[in-house]
């Protein structure tokens, strides 16, 4: 027995050079990654570390024992080394928790500087900040779907456009006071309803073209809402052509209601072709466009000119 246990201790003493060497290897990595990383307690955890290495590779080794020929290490040496081990393990937990702690400290601290620096005051809880981008894609979309307009005295579409519909120009009588001014493009496949039972109604009538004495005068002209697929459509008066950056959608001539006559009327852009509807030369009256001239006075003459009508343009971007 005696012999067993001197057999077991000189094992012992022959792995201790191994040890020791991984020891002081792992000791000076540490040193090295903690001289890196700075910080006392980072130092210390790597150094906790290495020996808590050391006393499992001990222990491992001792209960092994099947390198010398032993059988079991002394079983009050073994009962140290655990000791040893549970209280590194309980300094090294320590000090994990003060180096988290640590590390929120100096989190509060850059937050409470960049509050400082903005002019708020934190109140109750530190704020977050939010790393959700703005909804910059929500308005691209809505603003990408394009926009739609009437195309006045065509039935058709420029391209790279989409017809929604066509039909014909109507609106109010030119002799009705209490009249809508807006014109309106009417489909040519319309759903009608009966009257409800009301006594009193608004009336809408078709549009005709006076020209006199041009050959399209009293005929009656034809329209189509288009949908561009660019956001913005601005009608563009006494023009012919778009800036720089826009592209034109049609062009033509800006036409009114006559002066003399009762009813309001809107300014329209009527294309230059001036489409119309086939067989419409009879003069039903209703509502009249007519060529918009320039009248000097508080309109500046040049650059207007009395006398001369104005063209326009209708422009998207």
């Amino acid at each position: 027995m005696d012999k067993m246990v001197l057999l077991t201790f000189v094992c012992f003493l022959t792995s201790l050079p191994v040890l020791y060497t991984r020891s002081l290897e792992t000791n000076v990595a540490a040193d090295d990654a903690a001289s890196r990383s700075g910080g006392l307690e980072m130092r210390k955890l790597r150094h906790i570390e290495a020996e808590l290495e050391v006393l499992r590779r001990t222990v491992t080794e001792m209960k092994a024992g099947g390198q010398c020929g032993a059988q079991s290490p002394h079983q009050n040496f073994l009962r140290e080394v655990t000791s040893e081990i549970q209280a590194l393990r309980s300094q090294f937990q320590g000090l994990q928790v003060q180096r988290e702690l640590s590390v929120l400290r100096s989190d509060l601290l850059a937050q409470s500087a960049m509050l400082a620096d903005t002019g708020s005051k934190p109140v109750g809880r530190t704020p977050q900040i939010s790393n959700e981008r703005p909804r910059v894609a929500d308005i691209s979309t809505i603003m990408n779907t394009g926009a739609v307009y009437e195309r006045w005295g065509n039935s058709g579409c420029p391209n790279g456009t989409e017809l929604v519909y066509s039909g014909l120009i109507g609106g109010s009588h030119f002799t009705h006071t209490g009249a809508a001014a807006n014109a309106l493009c009417l489909p040519l496949n319309p759903v009608l309803e009966n009257n409800p039972g009301v006594n009193h109604v608004a009336y809408i009538y078709g549009a005709e073209l006076e020209l006199t004495p041009l050959p399209k005068n009293d005929l009656d002209p034809l329209c189509a809402v288009c949908r561009s697929p660019r956001a913005t459509i601005v009608m563009v008066p006494a023009a012919s052509a778009c800036l720089a950056g826009w592209t034109v959608e049609y062009s033509g001539y800006l036409m009114a209601g006559h002066h003399t006559h009762t009813a309001a009327t809107e300014y329209i852009c009527v294309d230059r072709e001036q489409h119309t509807r086939t067989g419409s030369d009879k003069n039903d009256n209703g509502k009249y466009f007519y060529y918009v001239t320039a009248e000097c006075g508080s309109l500046p003459c040049p650059p207007y000119v009395s006398g001369k009508v104005l063209p326009c343009v209708v422009c998207s971007k």
